[in-house]
């Protein structure tokens, strides 16, 4: 019966879990007491915790009544599962024995929000609680416990029992418990009193531990300070197997009237939904059938018969219930308490972890219920499996409806997710609940992970998590942030200084000095909560300015001048660079240091109005020196042309090195000592000669250099006239024919023609009519101008020839300027045939001859070539 793996036994299990925040019963503190369960079963039980994280936690699991008790303290990463095993604490652990007042009880708080559940593990009678944080806590709980199958195993030694632990969480609680069976050292019926200071704790166990009835539903637990509260029934036997089932309660008024429950795969399908009333007069209906029973407070309704037909069960009373469901697979059992659905409980996001159980584990299902309002939450389910998004894994199809308000659906998981695997589930759109059901053929573990809070909300303000008042500067940009999972709606007030008072994080800009308390509101499903933040906001101060100080020495140092000093602000002075030193705290813009002594000193200074707005240091330098006594010499001054360079020390005479040259004009013509003027218009300069001042007198010299300012005179040839040219439109140069007349005064110019924009024009080709205009420059800025026009003579070519020796046209000639002295002269008849060509340069004429003997009268074509370019072509006719 019910063996399985051990995994956890004596070890520490680590493991990565996705990137998502979880909301499922997440918080800082939990207290648990552990049910004392019979050992009967054999001796490889193995107990723990498991812990899973979304943050970085420190994590410190104490006995606050147990100083025998060394605390476990562990360290863990943002996103792991770990696993804390306390076989070696046994003893120390399960809460026995009964009727005694025990120091057994387990705080355990966390750095950041953690889900924690508790597992006694073994090769038989195992079974998982869930820790449910500060919603376990309460002053008035009703026990639900089971009624629906006897109470027989009078096999185990020590013998098993049925009932529930109880721990304090503050000194001086007094617990008052009226049982409804009779339970060690008390009859039923019968109220008796308890004390338990922190961490103490109190085993109530049905007497005699062997009676085949009565779990103690409807016992009745009032206590004057918080508790918590875990109910367990050892080794409850069905159809032959015996199996450890209980949970952690939360109390009364975290219960509600609706309930949903879905089924697991018990054998026969013999699950039960047990209803214990908080209330009297409680009535029940049963998926939308009055039970017709009407219930007091601690009694029970048994809704055995619900999973025959159906794949869940619908619950609704017109008062608080408990909903205890017993289920389980084949022949092992397990129980959990249900979460309320009629109230806005649920999360947006749960992570859970598959158990190990033995190899022939066979079953792993997700029970999902889902808001029905807003439309869309049953399509809008992430599934991750250590890290992995599963596609389509719970889809809209899966649910059925329950009510106007839930779908339900079981998640068949059993393929998908391998033991040990960490899953997320979460969902934007809707709230949901999830219980995981883990089962093998001699094991089962089920229970809730999501939330029962209705709506927490947070409000705080950007980078201050640790309180709601931030006090800033004015001008400042601070983001307001209100947290509450699935909230739909956000009203800021007053809206003063928000850019949006209408979302979740408004940004709130304050133009002076004020205090405002922003509360906001969040409305989740049909709920609203509230919170508050407030904001107070200091003049802001800009960063002192001045200038640093020089004194010579034995002459009165003046004082630091902060020359934007604000009025009614603080000045604090500081002897080093980090602010550690304080020297002086002044409402006055000057501070005198007291030094006299030759040397450079440094003082830092902040500016406030208050200490949360303390302006940036300003930097001042104090230098006491004595005097040099440099002399700058005499200013004799030049002149220079403006493409010359000058060394400004030629125009001192009698001068002391170590000074430096100020461009006072800011020519930026100055390097060193060396001025370049070109580029500059020509004029008078003046520069200055000077030594460091360090507070002492110095020496200062002006002198001057003037550069030229006439532009040179330049006179251009009027008009140039050339013959045709080869191509009878263009000319191209070949000489410097064209090169105007100038005077180069004192300074060096130079010539520039707007064709080439060189100073030469050889090789260029000039057009027929072109104005060729020459620039005398000096440094860029004086010039004077000339220009010469260019006229080309057309070339005549005669078109007919009369070679008949009378001396009238008796050859044809075609006169070329030396640009072309390899020209040629070719003559063709009318079939193409050449008839004739001269020597290059062209110097002879055709007399209409070939071979000495005369052409005939015809038209022949003529080419003039330069190499292979054709010069001039056309046809000459031949008369006589």
């Amino acid at each position: 019966m019910m063996k399985r793996k051990i995994v956890h036994k004596g070890m520490v299990l680590f493991m990565l879990v996705s990137a998502f925040t979880m909301q499922a019963q997440m918080d800082t503190v939990f207290w648990f007491v552990a049910p004392d369960v019979t050992s009967g079963h054999g001796p490889d039980s193995t107990i723990g915790f498991m812990i899973t994280t979304t943050y970085a936690a420190d994590v410190t699991i104490s006995q606050p009544a147990n100083p025998s008790f060394a605390p476990i303290v562990v360290s863990l990463p943002a996103n792991t599962v770990y696993w804390v095993a306390l076989n070696s604490r046994y003893t120390q652990v399960e809460n026995q024995p009964p009727n005694s007042v025990l120091n057994y009880g387990i705080l355990i708080r966390s750095t950041s929000k953690v889900t924690i559940y508790y597992e006694k593990q073994g090769t038989n009678n195992a079974a998982i609680f869930n820790l449910k944080g500060q919603n376990a806590l309460g002053t008035d709980f009703v026990i639900p416990k089971q009624s629906a199958w006897d109470y027989y195993n009078p096999f185990y030694n020590p013998p098993t029992k049925r009932g529930f632990d109880i721990v304090a969480t503050e000194d001086n609680t007094t617990v008052t418990i009226t049982p409804s069976q009779d339970v060690v050292g008390h009859p039923a019926g019968t109220p008796f009193n308890i004390t338990l200071n922190k961490g103490q704790t109190f085993s109530v166990v049905r007497d005699p531990v062997n009676a085949s009835t009565g779990f103690l539903e409807g016992t009745v637990v009032h206590a004057d300070k918080p508790v918590a509260i875990t109910l367990f029934d050892d080794s409850q036997h069905f159809a032959g197997g015996y199996d450890l089932t209980g949970d952690q309660i939360f109390p009364v008024p975290k219960t509600g009237k609706e309930y949903i429950g879905v089924i697991g795969n018990l054998q026969s399908r013999d699950e039960h939904i047990m209803i214990t009333a908080t209330e009297d007069g409680t009535q029940v209906t049963v998926n939308g059938i009055p039970a017709g029973v009407t219930l007091n407070k601690g009694q029970t309704y048994d809704t055995k018969d619900f999973s025959l037909n159906n794949l869940y069960c619908h619950i609704q009373t017109n008062k608080p219930v408990y909903a205890y469901h017993l289920s389980g697979n084949g022949k092992e059992l397990t129980a959990s308490i249900l979460p309320p659905v009629d109230r806005c409980t649920g999360s947006s996001k749960v992570g859970f972890t598959r158990s190990q159980l033995e190899v022939d584990s066979v079953r792993f299902f997700a029970n999902i219920l889902v808001q029905s309002i807003p439309e869309g939450g049953d399509t809008a389910f992430r599934f991750y499996v250590n890290g992995k998004l599963q596609q389509g894994l719970i889809k809209a199809s899966d649910f059925y409806p329950v009510g106007e308000d839930w779908k339900a659906a079981r998640i068949d998981l059993t393929s998908i997710v391998k033991p040990n695997d960490v899953c997320v589930v979460e969902n934007d759109i809707a709230y949901f609940h999830l219980g995981i059901f883990n089962a093998s053929k001699n094991v089962t573990e089920a229970g809730y992970f999501s939330d029962l809070n209705p709506i927490e909300l947070q409000a705080y303000i950007a980078g201050i998590y640790d309180t709601n008042l931030a006090v800033v500067c004015t001008g400042t940009p601070m983001t307001l942030i209100a947290v509450a999972p699935n909230a739909k709606e956000f009203q800021w007030s007053p809206s003063t200084y928000l850019d949006n008072p209408n979302i979740a994080t408004p940004v709130a800009t304050f133009n002076k000095n004020d205090s405002i308390q922003y509360r906001v509101i969040a409305k989740v499903c049909a709920e609203y909560d509230t919170a508050y933040v407030t904001v107070k906001t200091v003049l802001s101060v800009a960063e002192p300015e001045g200038s640093n100080v020089y004194a010579c020495y034995g002459d009165p140092v003046p004082p630091f001048v902060v020359s934007n000093y604000a009025a009614g602000a603080t000045l604090t002075w500081y002897a080093d660079a980090q602010l550690t030193t304080r020297v002086a705290v002044r409402q006055e813009d000057s501070y005198s240091s007291g030094d006299t002594a030759l040397g450079v000193y440094h003082y830092w200074v902040t500016q406030m109005y208050d200490t949360h707005c303390i302006s940036p240091p300003h930097h001042f330098i104090l230098t006491i020196s004595k005097p040099l006594n440099q002399n700058a010499g005499t200013a004799i001054g030049a002149s220079i042309c403006s493409h010359e360079t000058i060394d400004l020390f030629s125009t001192l005479v009698n001068y002391d090195t170590g000074g430096y040259w100020i461009d006072t004009m800011r020519t930026g013509r100055l390097t060193g000592s060396i001025f370049r003027p070109a580029g500059l218009k020509g004029g008078t300069y003046r520069f200055a000669y000077t030594f460091p001042w360090l507070g002492c007198r110095v020496d200062t010299v002006i002198t001057t250099v003037v550069t030229d300012t006439i532009p040179p005179e330049i006179a251009c040839v009027p008009e140039v006239r050339k013959k045709g040219g080869s191509i009878g439109t263009s000319y191209v140069v070949d000489t410097y024919e064209f090169n105007p007349l100038y005077v180069r005064d004192n300074c060096q110019y130079k010539l520039i023609n707007t064709l080439t924009n060189d100073t030469s024009l050889l090789g260029a080709t000039i057009n027929d009519g072109d104005v060729i205009m020459w620039v005398a420059v000096d440094s860029g800025l004086n010039v004077s101008s000339c220009g010469t026009r260019f006229v080309l003579e057309s070339i005549e070519i005669p078109n007919t020839i009369s070679p008949n020796g009378d001396g009238y046209n008796d050859f044809f000639d075609i006169s070329f300027d030396a640009s072309y002295p390899d020209a040629v002269l070719e003559i063709y008849d009318r079939w193409g045939k050449k008839i004739y060509v001269s020597t290059p340069g062209y110097t002879e004429k055709w007399y209409g001859t070939v071979n000495g003997r005369l052409v005939p009268v015809d038209t022949y074509q003529y080419i003039v070539r330069d190499g292979n370019k054709v010069i001039r072509k056309g046809f000459i006719s031949v008369v006589y």
